[in-house]
């Protein structure tokens, strides 16, 4: 990485701007000419504007730091912000889902296309069979152990994924592909669960939440392995009760 420098002709000011941005506690003063005049510090920033008398010695020290050094038998907490109380009040009330699933495929699909209108589909029912959809789903309750203090939280997982159907134009079933994805990123939570058990009956720990992103791409990398034809869109969700929370991956038109 390169270094940041300021300028001798710099401004105090600007100088602690440069080093608040960028979160670094150390500046080198470089000339024009690349000669190193110096080095800020942080330190030098704090003790910037004050006098001798007022950084050191012991009239200094007696008026400003001896009153405050150690805490008071009736110390106590300031209540928290409001912003953080309502937030700890969410896990006195956590929310709850459910999930109901409906498959619904094209009212004009037949076992080999889709046809553009009625006309052109016939004088046929319109299709109500799932089983000539491209569409798939999972949903999987994992049971994980909390960051904060380890008990056990049901976390909801569920996804979808719409095959691309012009795959039939290859002869190939775009049902494959999408079916196997989710089948693949319910497996993986299943194992999420095993794991943790293992975890415990060893000594070791197990990261709680197993994000979606991470489910989707792990998921994906299986369906590959096994060399399945196909392509789709997809979208995960987790959906975490105790913190009101919604986080999902998306890729494609799913979501």
């Amino acid at each position: 990485s390169q270094v940041i420098y300021g300028r001798p002709d710099e401004t105090i000011g600007m100088c602690r701007a440069i080093m608040a941005k960028l979160g670094i506690k150390c500046l080198p003063i470089l000339s024009r000419e690349g000669q190193v005049e110096g080095l800020l510090t942080a330190r030098d920033m704090s003790d910037y504007g004050l006098s001798a008398t007022d950084k050191g010695g012991k009239k200094s020290y007696l008026r400003n730091v001896s009153e405050r050094v150690g805490l008071s038998s009736n110390t106590s907490m300031a209540d928290p912000p409001t912003y953080l109380q309502a937030h700890l009040g969410l896990e006195q009330s956590p929310l709850f889902i459910n999930v109901a699933i409906a498959e619904l495929p094209h009212p004009f699909k037949s076992q080999d296309r889709v046809s553009a209108n009625h006309r052109d589909f016939g004088p046929k029912d319109h299709t109500d069979d799932p089983e000539l959809s491209e569409d798939a789903y999972f949903v999987s309750t994992a049971r994980l152990p909390d960051e904060k203090d380890g008990k056990l939280r049901e976390v909801t997982y569920c996804g979808v994924a719409d095959g691309v159907g012009s795959w039939r134009e290859y002869d190939v079933d775009p049902r494959e592909f999408s079916h196997k994805l989710m089948e693949e990123c319910a497996n993986i939570l299943e194992e999420a669960n095993l794991e943790h058990h293992e975890s415990n009956s060893s000594g070791s720990s197990f990261r709680r939440v197993v994000a979606p992103s991470q489910v989707l791409a792990q998921a994906y990398e299986r369906v590959k392995a096994e060399n399945v034809v196909g392509s789709c869109t997809a979208c995960v969700a987790l959906f975490d009760n105790i913190r009101h929370q919604l986080h999902f991956s998306n890729l494609g038109d799913s979501g």
